[in-house]
């Protein structure tokens, strides 16, 4: 993956809306959350038919201008192996990878990641993520030491926050 190239296209949606990608159901149902619908879309991830926008419906399936993307956090983060990713702490420079916000306790002893609602997903490119706000409902940018703050206090009133750096999945 070219990261001048997808540094140009994250620059480029930064404002935009999720159907602005996907023309699936899931698109127009502002209540859900979007974060890795949008990471999957930028990455064409579509790593599993239950967790995916083109199954959510009969009519999402049959619909042929709607690709799949995943939609849950979780699938991705468990889709990477545990040498492809690490928890980190600080806001030094990372290579560019996905980046993920949950609490603690939604981490398993074996290293996945569970399936509480508190846990975010993002792109990592120098020290800039890309991630989707729920709450406006579009692309935002931010920097690495912003995101952490933000999610750290979202997330933190129930237990500690992690933060994890994965690689991209090919």
């Amino acid at each position: 993956m070219e990261i001048a190239k997808l540094r140009k296209e994250l620059d480029n949606i930064v404002g935009k809306r999720i159907d602005h990608f996907c023309k699936s159901s899931l698109a127009d149902d502002h209540a859900k959350n979007q974060c890795a619908h949008f990471v999957s879309h930028m990455l064409d991830y579509d790593l599993s038919k239950p967790a995916s926008c083109k199954y959510r419906t009969l009519a999402d399936k049959k619909a042929e201008d709607v690709t799949g993307a995943t939609m849950r956090v979780d699938v991705i983060f468990n889709h990477i192996s545990k040498l492809k990713r690490h928890q980190i702490s600080d806001y030094q420079c990372y290579p560019a990878g996905l980046i993920f916000a949950t609490q603690q306790k939604n981490i398993k002893a074996n290293g996945e990641m569970g399936t509480m609602p508190r846990k975010h997903i993002g792109i990592l490119v120098d020290f800039s993520v890309y991630h989707y706000g729920n709450l406006d409902d579009k692309v935002k940018k931010h920097d690495l030491n912003y995101f952490m703050q933000l999610y750290s206090k979202k997330y933190g009133g129930a237990g500690p926050v992690v933060f994890y750096r994965g690689d991209f999945i090919k």
